[in-house]
């Protein structure tokens, strides 16, 4: 499963070189915001040959339709970022790990909009990120 978020992260960093330069280590939280996605899975059930099933995701955390085609996840995501990064001039290159805290399974619901399960199976934003970025300013000087 793939889903598509905009995040927005909020770090304190710590470089032990007083200019900033060289290894640094961050950490902090973050909130996303459910863009898209969509999943593949083999439907063993309809075909004896296993069969490829796109759907697509859709947000709301509302609870959703068991018999519906459309997989649903939570709009909203939030949890902890942590990682190391290297900065050598006006370049800076780092790597994090993102550590969801917030179960993006809704309730699931039959037919009659009765709640048959309170939130599916529990599943939990994890990822890894690596950035690269070129930082300038308008009165650069050089760095030792």
């Amino acid at each position: 499963m793939r889903l598509n978020y905009v995040a927005l992260a909020v770090h304190l960093a710590y470089a032990p070189a007083h200019s900033g330069q060289g290894v640094q280590a961050f950490v902090g939280p973050y909130l996303g915001a459910l863009v898209g996605g969509h999943r593949v899975v083999d439907d063993l059930i309809a075909s004896p040959q296993p069969v490829e099933i796109r759907t697509r995701v859709a947000g709301g955390g509302h609870p959703y339709p068991l018999v519906d085609r459309t997989y649903y996840s939570q709009q909203l995501d939030a949890g902890v970022q942590a990682g190391l990064g290297y900065r050598a001039g006006p370049l800076l290159v780092q790597a994090d790990y993102s550590w969801g805290l917030r179960n993006l399974t809704p309730p699931v619901v039959d037919e009659n909009n009765n709640i048959i399960a309170p939130s599916g199976f529990p599943s939990y934003s994890r990822a890894f990120q690596a950035s690269c970025a070129y930082l300038w300013s308008r009165n650069a000087q050089p760095t030792p």
